[in-house]
């Protein structure tokens, strides 16, 4: 079993003739238990300080995979949006195109009904004209 500053500062030795003079042997057992309790309280300090530490870095590992997690989500939502905005914009090129190529063929099938209109009124310009020379002779 370890020695505590206790045990130190109350232990007992058997007199004997001409042995240690007790009160030296006792104030150096004081300063003995006096200086491991310093080292004690140090080496609580330090356990304090390492847990605190320990601490620190637990909460700053959490906060560090928050992060990472919080990036994987939003690189997950801009990849999804680019596809989106992707398929967006192919929908609107072909919208567009579909848009532009119902314009022309409208416009071809106006261009080609004025062209046939103009064909008929020309025609009965003409068959006027051939009436109208035939009653002028």
């Amino acid at each position: 079993m370890p020695l505590s500053p206790i045990d130190i500062r109350h232990q007992e030795f058997s007199g004997q003739m001409f042995g240690f003079n007790k009160k030296e042997v006792k104030a150096f057992l004081e300063q003995i238990a006096s200086e491991m309790e310093e080292v004690i309280r140090k080496q609580e300090r330090e356990t304090q300080k390492q847990l605190q530490i320990h601490d620190e870095v637990k909460q700053e590992a959490i906060q560090a995979g928050q992060a990472v997690e919080d990036l994987k989500r939003r690189e997950e939502l801009i990849s999804r949006t680019l596809v989106f905005a992707e398929k967006t914009k192919a929908d609107i090129i072909a919208n567009a195109r579909k848009e532009a190529e119902n314009i022309i063929h409208e416009a071809e099938l106006k261009a080609k009904r004025a062209i046939q209109e103009a064909k008929q009124y020309l025609s009965v310009l003409e068959h006027q004209y051939v009436h109208l020379k035939e009653q002028k002779r």
